[in-house]
């Protein structure tokens, strides 16, 4: 009996030993999943953090991208293009962690895509680099592209100094209308009126009027460019619906402006310049309005209006560089010095940004550097 309880005893002990062995393993295995799944939450948070940073970099290139097609910089305090603070006012903070820190939530970097020490186009060739980056959390991505600026394209008829609707005048003699520099591979311009000339107008006068041949207004200078630049001028602040632009503009009645009243005159009669030979512009005078250009006052580019127009000798010789285009009348009670000027008329092809595009083949994705 005593060799039995010894047996008996013996089997207990086995079993307690392999049971405490179970439950080790368990107890090794439960630990193991926990860990796996504290690790597993973990990296899909980071994932998660990642991939909001990713789409946070992505959407402010976007915006970027948006914001240079209004406003190209061409200098170094040209535009504000990007701002960090409104960006990240757009990302609740429950879901994007620091974007209540603009500066350390996104980083919108530009460079010329020929001299990284400058941030704005310095090149003047119409792209840039944008660099993007963004932190959500513990994680932070970058993206990294070549921008390219979209035009508005003019595509007006050059070679032509003057295109009026109806009769030409000028009391005090011939007028002025020359060429200062011609199209390429062109020695001579020219300027036509599809109305009759002025009875006070001279022979020597009348022989430069194109006749039944001269070209249409359409061919010129379309209405649907008018539409569009009415558009954008309405979109960038450059529509007024004043015969005298806001003096606190900087521009005043330069780079892109568009005037619609149903009557009075616009007085460029100060002796300003507007624009230059390098950078021209555009005035379009619609509705019933007029204008009157006087005092020395010079205007580079092309100047389109839907009314008669008034050149007065009292205020001195205004000179127009580029085109001067009338619905009506052209009355020179002097003599108004309209100088065809290609490099004005070619150059508004690329002034007036309307929009950017990705250069194909510049976009990647880079270390963060945040």
């Amino acid at each position: 009996m005593t060799y039995s309880r010894s047996r008996y005893s013996g089997s207990r002990g086995s079993a307690l030993i392999l049971f405490m062995g179970m439950v080790a393993a368990v107890t090794i295995i439960a630990a193991a999943l926990v860990t796996l799944v504290v690790n597993t939450q973990h990296g899909t948070t980071m994932e998660r953090q990642r991939t909001k940073a990713f789409n946070v970099a992505e959407a402010a290139l976007d915006v970027a991208m948006q914001e240079l097609g209004h406003q190209w910089p061409t200098s170094a305090t040209a535009v504000t293009w990007f701002n960090a603070a409104a960006f990240a006012q757009r990302f609740p903070v429950a879901e994007f962690p620091g974007s209540t820190s603009p500066q350390t939530f996104v980083q919108v970097r530009l460079t010329d895509n020929n001299d990284a020490t400058k941030s704005f186009d310095y090149n003047g060739d119409g792209q840039v680099f944008v660099d993007a980056q963004a932190r959500v959390g513990g994680k932070a991505a970058r993206v990294h592209a070549a921008v390219q600026v979209i035009y508005n394209n003019i595509n007006a008829m050059r070679g032509l100094a003057l295109w009026a609707g109806g009769s030409v005048r000028s009391d005090g003699g011939d007028p002025k209308v020359t060429a200062e520099v011609f199209p390429p591979g062109n020695t001579e311009c020219s300027w036509a009126a599809v109305g009759t000339a002025d009875a006070a107008v001279g022979a020597t006068y009348t022989h430069l009027l194109q006749g039944p041949n001269a070209p249409s207004r359409q061919a010129v200078l379309s209405d649907g460019k008018i539409a569009e630049l009415k558009a954008l001028a309405l979109s960038t602040g450059r529509y007024f619906t004043s015969t005298t632009a806001p003096a606190s503009t900087p521009q005043k009645y330069g780079g892109l402006c568009v005037i619609e009243v149903p009557s009075g005159e616009v007085p460029l009669i100060g002796g300003e310049t507007y624009n230059s030979e390098d950078q021209p512009g555009i005035l379009l005078v619609l509705g019933g309005g007029t204008i009157r250009f006087g005092g020395n006052t010079q205007y580079f580019g092309i100047v389109y209006c839907a009314s008669p127009i008034v050149a007065d000798r009292a205020h001195g010789t205004p000179i127009i560089h580029g085109m001067l285009i009338t619905e009506g009348n052209l009355v020179g009670s002097g003599t108004p010095d309209i100088r065809y000027n290609d490099k004005c008329v070619r150059g508004l092809n690329s002034q007036f940004p309307v929009g950017s595009r990705l250069v194909p083949g510049y976009w990647r994705e880079l270390k963060p550097t945040m």
